[in-house]
């Protein structure tokens, strides 16, 4: 499952799972792997092709329910569509 402590840590690499894995201390570690920051940018992704009109509305669909079963927090699909606004922001 997320949490906003694995997300906090993905944001804090830029989603670079290489600079995590040689710069991240062990208890960072611990908290968050690398599937984990796998899930997280394909979440991100995901968002970006939904809000960019780039995904069928059944694709959406099926999205939108993958996420309610993936996460401890309601607050954190809101984080993740704010980090998918960076994202289109750097593009």
């Amino acid at each position: 499952m997320l949490t906003i402590e694995k997300i906090e840590i993905f944001k804090r690499f830029n989603g670079d799972v290489d600079a995590f894995g040689r710069l991240g201390n062990e208890r960072m570690k611990q908290t968050i792997g690398d599937s984990d920051f796998y899930l997280i940018e394909g979440f991100v992704q995901d968002y970006y092709l939904i809000r960019s009109n780039l995904a069928s509305q059944e694709y959406s669909d099926m999205f939108f329910a993958k996420i309610k079963s993936s996460f401890v927090s309601d607050e954190i699909p809101q984080v993740l569509a704010e980090l998918a606004k960076i994202k289109e922001a750097k593009l």
